[in-house]
């Protein structure tokens, strides 16, 4: 009985020196990550910019659309920026000078530009080695919708009414643009594929006032055309817009209809974007889109969009560059369908 004593003792024992030395292992093991969680987690580097001025690019003429919108929004976002926002008129090339002074430029931020829907076909035609798609976009902030009008005795009391007319008469109807290849005779090539018709396009190197002025003479059967270009013809009774290429109806023109209201799937504009050279920081493209986000919610650029009959066009960074390649692939449509590509 003692023997069978004496071993469980010396069994108990064996267990105990066991428990602990697994007890102490085991705490050894726990004790290892608290070590390392004592260890600092690396500091990430915070970017300083800007610490100079900013030059932006505006790929147009001195009062233009393009420059008086860059002018004002610049103005209105340096002091969220904390530095000056220096605008530098480049023109030529329908914005193709510009642009490529852009692409050359170094990719810290430093240089960035303005660009309207013209980007969309510049490569396409061989004006620029780069696309949409060779730029990082900063914003989108701004479109001016184009609308078609015709003269207030013309037979054409609705957009409907139109369309039916050119389909029976293809190429009879004389339709006054800008210059061949302008954003306005786009449209018009945009509204020919949509509708399923065709139309004569009478252009005008001057803009589409010339062919607004011949439409209220009864010179033309119709014009393409900004809102406001419009608008002082309109007022007078002399011009009837049936239809607006916007999204939604005008503040400014709360009477007249969408084309997508009255059945066609149309929505063009001048659409206008900030961009940066190809591989810009993504934090420094979060910094300027930030200022540029606040300067497009000053009071005075709301007033601007109101007054000036366009429409506020937000896209971050991400979103513009998607619906800058959905653009690019709409614009090569049109271009290859009018027979307009470089070959």
């Amino acid at each position: 009985m003692r023997k069978v004593w004496k071993i469980a003792i010396l069994l108990l024992a064996m267990v105990m020196v066991f428990s602990v030395a697994l007890a102490g292992c085991s705490k050894g093991q726990q004790a290892a990550p608290s070590k390392e969680g004592n260890k600092e987690a690396p500091k990430v580097q915070e970017v300083k910019f800007p610490t100079k001025p900013v030059s932006l690019i505006i790929p147009f003429s001195t009062g233009g659309g393009t420059d008086v919108a860059g002018r004002l929004l610049a103005q209105l976002t340096e002091k969220h920026l904390g530095q000056s926002i220096v605008p530098t008129n480049v023109e030529g090339g329908a914005s193709a000078t510009g642009l490529t002074q852009l692409a050359k430029s170094k990719n810290d931020g430093y240089t960035i530009a303005m660009c309207t829907s013209t980007i969309h076909t510049l490569k396409p035609q061989g004006r620029m080695p780069y696309s949409s798609q060779d730029f990082e976009p900063i914003i989108g902030f701004q479109t001016n919708s184009l609308a078609i009008g015709v003269n207030t005795t013309s037979q054409f009391k609705t957009l409907q009414d139109l369309i039916n007319f050119a389909k029976k008469n293809p190429g009879k109807l004389k339709v006054g643009t800008s210059s061949i290849g302008s954003n306005n005779h786009l449209a018009g090539l945009a509204f020919e594929l949509e509708a399923g018709i065709k139309l004569s396009f009478i252009p005008d190197p001057g803009g589409a006032n010339q062919g607004i002025l011949e439409v209220a003479g009864g010179n033309l059967d119709a014009a393409i055309g900004g809102p406001l270009e419009f608008l002082s013809q309109y007022k007078a009774g002399r011009i009837r817009i049936l239809g607006i290429m916007s999204e939604k109806r005008l503040d400014t023109f709360p009477d007249i209809p969408t084309f997508k209201e009255q059945g066609v799937n149309l929505v063009f504009g001048t659409e206008r974007y900030i961009l940066a050279p190809k591989g810009t920081p993504e934090e420094v493209i979060k910094i300027l889109h930030d200022a540029f986000k606040k300067g497009m919610e000053d009071p005075k650029w709301k007033e601007y969009i109101k007054t000036s009959g366009s429409e506020e066009f937000y896209k971050s960074h991400s979103e513009a560059k998607a619906y800058l390649k959905e653009r690019d692939e709409f614009y090569y449509k049109i271009l290859e369908s009018s027979g307009m590509l470089k070959k």
